[in-house]
């Protein structure tokens, strides 16, 4: 009997875990990219996605080592608009600005 509740026990915490770690990667928007090594860029676009009501915020950083300032900007996807096309044309949009 205690073995089966030990084991219960176990299967809970562990379901409990891959939950809490799905829910950090998909609200600090790094979908498992950790190496920044494996990318080499001297001046690499940061970007992070929240969660809004009535859509998303897209908030884009980028540091300038030539002048040695940060810049950034904040913009917003309504529900209305397809996602995945208005965040292409965002970096896109930041891309070409650098």
């Amino acid at each position: 009997m205690l073995k089966w509740l030990y084991n219960l026990l176990q299967q809970r915490e562990q379901r409990a875990l891959r939950e809490v770690s799905k829910a950090s990667l998909i609200n600090t928007g790094t979908m498992g990219l950790r190496n920044a090594e494996s990318f080499t860029s001297q001046n690499p676009i940061h970007f992070t996605v929240y969660k809004a009501t009535g859509g998303h915020v897209v908030e884009f950083r980028h540091y300038d080592q030539k002048t040695d300032r940060h810049s950034g900007g904040l913009y917003i996807i309504t529900d209305r608009d397809d996602f995945s096309d208005e965040l292409g044309k965002l970096v896109m949009m930041e891309c070409l600005s650098r």
